[in-house]
């Protein structure tokens, strides 16, 4: 086991509170979003659980010498447009 592996074994309770407080946060976004008739009506949690591990490679320590790649910045901003248009309402379009 690697330091960083021990370290994270280590705080297993704060990084799953951590990550709960995380994937709360991207509920509420897309509650309110669909509350305010810009998402399409999903159930929050479910969605946001999917934002979260989509974009995972993004936040994820484990990927963080990528984060240095050229091509990091299209790469995000594409997963990202294909979660917006997949969580739009289709009246918003």
């Amino acid at each position: 086991m690697n330091g960083g592996t021990a370290l994270a074994e280590g705080a297993r309770e704060v990084i799953r509170e951590h990550v709960d407080e995380l994937v709360g946060q991207l509920a509420r976004i897309i509650r309110d979003g669909a509350a305010a008739g810009a998402f399409r009506a999903v159930e929050p949690d479910a969605a946001a659980w999917a934002v979260f591990w989509a974009t995972a490679s993004f936040h994820h320590p484990a990927h963080a010498a990528e984060w240095s790649d050229p091509g990091i910045d299209a790469a995000f901003e594409g997963v990202w447009q294909l979660l917006l248009e997949g969580l739009r309402s289709p009246g918003t379009r």
